[in-house]
């Protein structure tokens, strides 16, 4: 007979419950890849479409530095000359609106929508504040004189000055908040999620190129697009939608015409 002694057993540690914070963000990743994973395709098409999010995230880069070959806009940009920075202005709403193009071909091509990327559907509660925010700033652009903005920002290379100049970084604030946030959050993020499905991947990826693209402009403003790209690619995670990010981008891009 084999004589065995038990000792009193141990006490077990109840298990630990992950916070309230946690549990809800892997609810929103969860709901994330319900909404961005289409049907399951061949692998071979997966790798298409994230060869397609990499060749526009690698032409808009190329495009952002290849714009410093034409004189007026490498003298507003490197040499801070403000008599070209309309001119400026003009050609990045033409570049980010051909790279919005190829993004409806790409969708066009997958038989997509936008609204498959995030793109928002403007309702009745949308469309006021759209409208107010947009207007605030056309009117802010209409009522100061160019002399009042001159004397508050002296004469700062980045800040309108003349009121068509700054009617125009009103649209340009509003067409690049929608074409950027189109293209670096919902198309890049959104089919590299596809092809990775790996969420840190699909957010650290088109926010490295989004940052790249600012080096120009100083390490700072490389941090700040970075730490942006994140913040709106995690807006997007949450809501699957790009309204807010649109919505804060037109107001970090705009609001110098307060000033």
């Amino acid at each position: 007979m084999e004589l065995k002694l038990y000792g009193p057993a141990a006490p077990q540690e109840p298990a630990r419950r992950r916070p309230r914070w946690l549990r809800w963000w892997e609810e929103q990743v969860e709901e994330f890849h319900r909404w961005a994973a289409r049907e399951a395709a061949p692998e071979e098409d997966a790798d298409r479409s994230f060869l397609m999010v990499a060749g526009l995230l690698g032409l808009a880069l190329a495009a952002q530095f290849a714009q410093l070959a034409l004189p007026d806009v490498r003298a507003y940009l490197l040499e801070h000359d403000a008599l070209n920075r309309a001119t400026w202005a003009g050609f990045t709403l033409a570049k980010q609106g051909a790279l919005f193009v190829l993004v409806l071909l790409a969708l066009a091509i997958r038989d997509e929508r936008l609204r498959d990327i995030g793109f928002p559907a403007m309702d009745s509660r949308r469309w006021p504040l759209a409208i107010l925010l947009v207007g605030i700033f056309v009117v802010a652009a209409l009522v100061r004189q160019p002399q009042q903005v001159a004397e508050a920002t002296g004469s700062h290379w980045m800040v309108p000055v003349w009121t068509g100049e700054r009617l125009l970084f009103v649209a340009l604030g509003l067409g690049v908040a929608i074409m950027e946030e189109t293209i670096f959050r919902g198309f890049a993020v959104v089919w590299t999620y596809r092809w990775s499905e790996h969420l840190p991947v699909a957010i650290l990826f088109p926010a490295l190129i989004f940052a790249a693209g600012h080096a120009f402009l100083g390490l700072a403003n490389v941090f700040f697009a970075f730490f942006a790209a994140i913040i709106f690619s995690l807006l997007l995670v949450w809501q699957r939608d790009l309204f807010w990010p649109m919505v804060i981008h037109f107001l970090i891009d705009v609001w110098v015409l307060l000033v």
